[in-house]
C-alpha cells in the first residue's frame, strides 16, 4: 500500500481540467531490513524458511548475482515461474554453498526441480534448508525435467539424515574409497542392491558417516551391522540425530546365514569361484594413472590452484601406494607416476565411478612416463652471460 509522506501528504496533478489526488511515496518503506540486509516490505518474514532454499556444490568465488541469474534463466527455460520477473530476492553464499530467498512458497517449491542442474562444470544441489518442517513437496530432478539421462550423483540434500549411516569400531589404516568399496559389495553380494549405492563417505578416527543414493538403499544396508572388515566387526547404525522411523532390520550374521540358505551348491559354487571384476587389474595397466575431468581452463590460469589440485591429488592417491610424481599437463590431464603397476591398478579401481566437482573423473594409463624439461646445460667452453661483460670497459 502507497504511504503518504508526513511532509506532503499529496501532491495534485492536473490534467484536462481535472484534479488527480496522487499520494507521494516514501522509498524508505518500501523496504525493512532482515537479519542485517534490505528486502521488500511486502515479503511475509513468518514464511521465510518456507521461500528459502539450500544451494550446494558451488563452486568458489561464485558471485551472488551469478547464481542469482543462473536459477532465474533455469527457471525461465523450463517454465517453473509463476509471474514475470526473477523470482530470487536475496542470496547469501558462504564458501560452497548458499541459501536463496524466493518472492513466495510457490516459486520456492517449483525451484526445487532444478536440483543437479550443471553450473560452471558442477552439478548444484538444491533442497529445503535442515531447518524446514512444513510439508514434504514432491519434485524431480534436472535431468528428469528436461529429459536428460539421469546422473547417480544427483541427490536431494534436504534428505540427507534419512540417507546417511554411521558406522562405527573402523580400522585405523580404513580409507574412505576402501570403505565404500567394501560395503558396496556386501550390499551387491546378498542381494540388498543390484548396483554400488554408496555416493560419500566421510572418515573421522575409529567412525564414519556414509551417504546412500536413496532413502530405501540407506534402510537396507542397515543389514551390515556387524559385517568383519579388516579385523573389525563394523556397527552400523542411523546417527544420533536421525528422527525419522524406525526401520525393520537383521545383523549380518542373519542375513548372511538367509543368503546361504536360499542359494543352491551350483550358485554357491559359482560365487566362490568367480574372480571379482573389482579386484581384476585394468587391461593395459602401467605405473602411470592419467586422471581427467578434474582440471578445468580457470585451474590451469592459476598457480595456486595448480598447486592444490596436486596436493589434493596426492593425497588421494597415496592411499593406493607409493606416488613417485604428478603432474598437470597442457591437456589438463593429470598423470599419477606410481612406484608399481600393481599400485596404480588399485587406484584405478578405488577411483572408478566416482565424480569431482559433479563431473566423472576418467581413468587411462599411458605407457610412457612424464618428461620433465631440463635447464640447458653451461658450455664451459663459453663464457657466461655475466663473464661476457666486461665491468670495467676501457
Amino acid at each position: 500500500q502507497a504511504v503518504m509522506s508526513a511532509a506532503d501528504e499529496q501532491s495534485r496533478l492536473t490534467a484536462g481540467g481535472l484534479n488527480i489526488q496522487v499520494p507521494t511515496l516514501n522509498p524508505a518503506q518500501l523496504v525493512r531490513t532482515s537479519e542485517g540486509a534490505p528486502v521488500l516490505a511486502h515479503l511475509d518474514p513468518n514464511n521465510k524458511l518456507n521461500r528459502e532454499l539450500f544451494v550446494g556444490n558451488i563452486p568458489p568465488g561464485t558471485a551472488e548475482l551469478t547464481l542469482k541469474d543462473f536459477l532465474y534463466e533455469a527457471m525461465q527455460k523450463t517454465n517453473l515461474l509463476h509471474h514475470a520477473g526473477n523470482p530470487i530476492v536475496s542470496t547469501r553464499i558462504n564458501s560452497r554453498f548458499a541459501f536463496v530467498e524466493f518472492r513466495s512458497v510457490e516459486e520456492a517449491t517449483s525451484a526445487l526441480n532444478l536440483n543437479g542442474v550443471p553450473f560452471m562444470g558442477t552439478l548444484l544441489k538444491i533442497g529445503r534448508p535442515s531447518k524446514y518442517v512444513g510439508p514434504a513437496s514432491q519434485a524431480v530432478t534436472w535431468q528428469e525435467l528436461t529429459g536428460e539421462r539421469p546422473d547417480p550423483q544427483v541427490v536431494d540434500p534436504s534428505t540427507k539424515l534419512y540417507r546417511e549411516l554411521f558406522v562405527g569400531n573402523t580400522a585405523p589404516e580404513v580409507t574412505a574409497p576402501l570403505l565404500m568399496d567394501f560395503l558396496n559389495a556386501a550390499l551387491v553380494k546378498v542381494g540388498l542392491s543390484s548396483e554400488p549405492v554408496i555416493v560419500n563417505a566421510r572418515l573421522n578416527g575409529k567412525f564414519a558417516f556414509i551417504e546412500f543414493k536413496s532413502i530405501d538403499a540407506c534402510s537396507n544396508a542397515l543389514n551390515l551391522d556387524g559385517i568383519p572388515f579388516m579385523g573389525q566387526a563394523l556397527k552400523v547404525s542411523r546417527p544420533s540425530k536421525y528422527d525419522g522411523p524406525q526401520t525393520a532390520h537383521v545383523t549380518w550374521s542373519d542375513m548372511l546365514t538367509t543368503y546361504l540358505a536360499t542359494r543352491t551348491p551350483a550358485e554357491l559354487l559359482a560365487t566362490q569361484t568367480e574372480q571379482p571384476a573389482t579386484n581384476s587389474e585394468p587391461q593395459g595397466a602401467t605405473p602411470h594413472l592419467v586422471l581427467s575431468n578434474m582440471c578445468s581452463e580457470e585451474d590451469m590460469k592459476s598457480i595456486e590452484s595448480m598447486r592444490d589440485l596436486k596436493d589434493d591429488t596426492l593425497d588421494e592417491c597415496q592411499h593406493y601406494g607409493h606416488v613417485n610424481a604428478v603432474d598437470i599437463l597442457s591437456d589438463k590431464t593429470i598423470v599419477v607416476t606410481f612406484a608399481t603397476r600393481e599400485e596404480a591398478a588399485q587406484a584405478y579401481r578405488a577411483i572408478s565411478g566416482r565424480t569431482f566437482d559433479g563431473k566423472t573423473v576418467g581413468l587411462s594409463f599411458r605407457e610412457e612416463p612424464v618428461q620433465h624439461a631440463k635447464a640447458p646445460a653451461k658450455d664451459v667452453s663459453a663464457p657466461s652471460a655475466e663473464a661476457s661483460e666486461d665491468p670495467n670497459p676501457s
